[in-house]
């Protein structure tokens, strides 16, 4: 279940009272009034799309914090619930085929789980077993911190016995005012490394659509190469040579950009659209879908509602995950978020028994 959201324009809904709702390729990024209004978005993200407020929210943002849910301000009722556009439910899953998993899933999402259903995701870690193509010791690692997953892949590259490649990229300023340039470069970087550094056999995952193959999707490196004309001196090379699915996948430098809340383009760059594929963030890992997913809950602090949601159902089945550490306290829900929901839900005739209990009165 999630929200569709549809817009009168094309680009960047009115930023209103400080709030801005920008698409980002197949998702769109909420943000409370104090928030920044800067994002990082793909050159032609444009359309609108889904988003689902039950997963992550907002960094420090609760249920009674002093920022609010970008869905309670006074911006969104009048961007979505006026004339700029509307807000719909979307049912059924896209991610996972099995209804039990997505059912336990829902369960988690809502925090209406059991001790059941915390028993058997933690029983994953001693039952799992690797899906064809993808090594034990290559299973994505989804972690809160960026500071450690750059240090997990740091330490996975370093140990094999290759060339290293790096793969440069320079900003190019489009913003004049020396403030605005300062904020664009941050967001820039914050999402995007300056420097993506590769090896034979990394694995990697896929940040933009290549050909065929959609965000998300998950490969190894087996080579790397130049176009005519360039010498690939410095070990810096035109391209990368992935192999996924049994295919070779030439991987090529696209744009990257942030915008303002008006959509004015701040900063660009080109960079390579993959990732190292040992370690992610949780919330970097939003919109992929894989195959295998390791969860230590015990190392890190999952406090923000709707991270434990997020990171389990990255998965496509339940045999995909490799877990422990969770226990029934660590899955935070918004009630504000839940009730939202809820009312939706109601309004759109899909109701369903989790969200039920949710529903306010005079709903």
């Amino acid at each position: 279940m999630g929200f569709f959201l549809s817009f009168a324009s094309p680009q960047v809904c009115p930023s209103r009272n400080g709030t801005s709702l920008t698409p980002l390729g197949a998702f769109l990024l909420f943000f409370p009034a104090a928030a920044a209004v800067t994002v990082l978005c793909c050159l032609s993200a444009c359309f609108p799309g889904a988003g689902d407020v039950l997963q992550g929210a907002p960094v420090k943002v609760t249920d009674v914090s002093m920022d609010s849910w970008v869905f309670a301000c006074a911006a969104w009722r009048s961007a979505f619930h006026g004339h700029f556009g509307r807000v719909a439910c979307v049912t059924g899953g896209h991610r996972q085929l099995d209804d039990a998993f997505l059912a336990l899933l829902d369960r988690l999402r809502w925090g209406c789980h059991t001790a059941a259903d915390v028993a058997a995701v933690n029983a994953t870690w001693e039952n799992f077993c690797p899906p064809p193509g993808v090594a034990r010791d290559d299973i994505t690692k989804l972690r809160i911190r960026k500071a450690a997953v750059h240090d997990i892949n740091r330490d996975r590259l370093g140990a094999i016995d290759e060339p290293l490649f790096t793969f440069p990229s320079e900003a190019v300023m489009v913003a004049t005012d020396p403030a605005e340039q300062a904020r664009a470069l941050v967001d820039l970087h914050e999402f995007l490394d300056p420097t993506f550094l590769a090896k034979v056999s990394s694995p990697v995952i896929f940040t933009r659509r290549v050909g065929r193959f959609p965000t998300g999707t998950r490969g190894h490196i087996v080579g790397f190469g130049s176009r005519a004309g360039e010498s690939g001196e410095g070990q810096s090379m035109a391209f990368i040579v992935c192999m996924v699915e049994g295919e070779r996948v030439e991987v090529e430098r696209q744009r990257f950009s942030v915008y303002d809340a008006a959509g004015s383009e701040l900063v660009f760059c080109y960079q390579m659209p993959l990732l190292l594929g040992w370690a992610l963030t949780v919330h970097r890992a939003q919109g992929f879908n894989l195959d295998a997913v390791e969860v230590d809950f015990m190392q890190d602090t999952w406090s923000t509602c709707g991270l434990v949601y997020t990171a389990l159902s990255r998965c496509r089945t339940l045999a995909g995950l490799r877990v422990k550490g969770l226990t029934k306290a660590l899955v935070q829900v918004s009630s504000t978020a839940r009730k939202y929901m809820a009312k939706e839900m109601h309004a759109a005739g899909v109701l369903d028994g989790n969200a039920t209990v949710w529903l306010p009165r005079e709903a």
